[in-house]
C-alpha cells in the first residue's frame, strides 16, 4: 500500500490581499513584521475544501486537530439534544429527578453512541 498525502482541495475562502491587509493590521498590528505576514498569509488562503466539507458533513476528518475537535463536540451536543428529545417524547425522563439529571443522561447516551463510532 502506498503512502499518498491527503489532498487538501485548496482554499475555499480566501480573502483578498487589500482585506487581510486591514485585518491583520487590526489584530496584530505592523510593529511585528513577522506577526503580520503570517496573519495575512493565513487570511488570504482560507480554508482548505477539506475542512469545509469537514464542517458541512459533519466529520470529523479535516486534517485539522483543533477543528475535528469542534466538530466531535458539535456531534456530542447534537446526539445529547436528540436523546433528551426521544427521553421526553417516549415518557423515558419520568423518573429523572431534575433537569440537570435529565441532561446529564442526554449527554452519557451521546457519549456511548460516539464510542460506539454511530455518527449522527
Amino acid at each position: 500500500m502506498v503512502d499518498q498525502a491527503i489532498n487538501m482541495g485548496g482554499p475555499a475562502f480566501p480573502v483578498d490581499r487589500q482585506t487581510a491587509h486591514g485585518i491583520a493590521i487590526h489584530e496584530v498590528g505592523s510593529a511585528d513584521e513577522a506577526a503580520y505576514i503570517d496573519a495575512v498569509a493565513k487570511l488570504s488562503h482560507g480554508m482548505t475544501k477539506r475542512e469545509y466539507a469537514a464542517i458541512m458533513l459533519k466529520v470529523a476528518d479535516s486534517g485539522n486537530d483543533l477543528l475535528d475537535a469542534m466538530i466531535r463536540t458539535a456531534q456530542r451536543n447534537e446526539l445529547a439534544a436528540k436523546a433528551m428529545q426521544a427521553l421526553l417524547h417516549h415518557g423515558r425522563a419520568d423518573g429523572l429527578v431534575s433537569q440537570i439529571e435529565l441532561a446529564q443522561t442526554s449527554f452519557d447516551i451521546a457519549n456511548e453512541v460516539l464510542k460506539a463510532g454511530v455518527s449522527c
